[in-house]
């Protein structure tokens, strides 16, 4: 059962698409870790989070590994092309990872989204060479082509195999076996059961921008680049979400972004929600974590000099 009027294809030519989109990405200028992907369609409001800035996101736009999105809630699209054949939609007020690889120093899962709240929609033709893979809070997507639509919230995700198939793993469930879910089925990881198809609740809550095809348009951006347009410094309202994540991206965000606690009002913001994000409390106070020097010895008394025998 598919969710959409007419079924998403991605061309025969992928293997020429994606040869232009590598074209696309030599000709923009080297960037801190290399761009991984563009944003192709974006229909209403989308930024991007990047180091200490938010800047507006415009059609052109190259994305790096560990690139923060988000959509408006009255957004319709953000497109993501990636360089080696997947395409990530997201939908409205949506929060996402680009090439996310959660934990202290680059370590634990990843994936090529993380997608922290919101919809998304994956998509991969059978002769792309990318693997589309994608991270919640609570569960692990591994796409086998066709697409599947996710839609994550506080602890709970949803998949539907809206066609191929598709692997998902619970991150928070060691003894749960992973489900190989089947095209048309859904899972809700609420509680880890596979339905034949979604409820109605579902279908009337998928963004409409995921029911019909669209084209391809990485490569209309091969000889002119887009750079995104700054609008401002990061302030923790911008951010406190992804602060206030689950500890894995906590840990992540806060090497990041630790020299954001030198601006006073980003470090009174901080220290107000400590609770909430532990991993600061070292950044934002470290005399706490200073030993202290151990008190003096008492001082040697002079030797007294032996008396003669004589």
């Amino acid at each position: 059962m598919g969710l959409r009027r007419t079924s998403i294809t991605i061309p025969k030519q992928i293997r020429a698409w994606a040869a232009a989109v590598l074209l696309v990405f030599s000709a923009i200028p080297a960037l801190a870790a290399g761009p991984v992907a563009i944003a192709t369609l974006v229909e209403g409001e989308a930024h991007l989070l990047r180091e200490s800035g938010r800047f507006l996101l415009a059609p052109g736009v190259a994305l790096q590994s560990g690139d923060l999105v988000e959509t408006a809630a009255n957004a319709r699209l953000l497109r993501l092309e990636y360089a080696d054949g997947p395409v990530v939609d997201l939908g409205p007020a949506s929060q996402a990872m680009v090439e996310a690889r959660l934990g202290a120093g680059n370590r634990g899962p990843a994936a090529r989204l993380y997608l922290r709240q919101g919809w998304a929609k994956l998509s991969k033709a059978p002769s792309a060479r990318g693997v589309v893979s994608l991270l919640t809070p609570d569960a692990i997507l591994t796409g086998e082509g066709g697409s599947q639509v996710v839609q994550a919230m506080d602890s709970r995700t949803q998949v539907f195999a809206e066609s191929g198939k598709a692997r998902v793993e619970s991150r928070g469930k060691r003894d749960q076996e992973p489900i190989e879910l089947g095209s048309g089925r859904l899972l809700d990881s609420a509680d880890w059961t596979e339905r034949q198809r979604p409820d109605a609740a579902f279908v009337r809550a998928v963004p409409p921008s995921f029911l019909d095809p669209l084209p391809l348009r990485a490569a209309r951006f091969k000889d002119r680049p887009v750079d995104a347009e700054r609008v401002g410094d990061l302030r923790y309202e911008d951010v406190a979400g992804w602060l206030q994540a689950e500890p894995a991206l906590r840990a992540r965000l806060a090497e990041r972004w630790r020299g954001l606690a030198k601006k006073p009002d980003f470090r009174a913001a901080l220290a107000a929600n400590m609770k909430r994000h532990p991993e600061w409390d070292r950044i934002v106070f470290p005399e706490k974590y200073v030993k202290p020097r151990p008190p003096p010895g008492p001082s040697p008394q002079p030797a007294v000099p032996a008396r003669s025998a004589y």
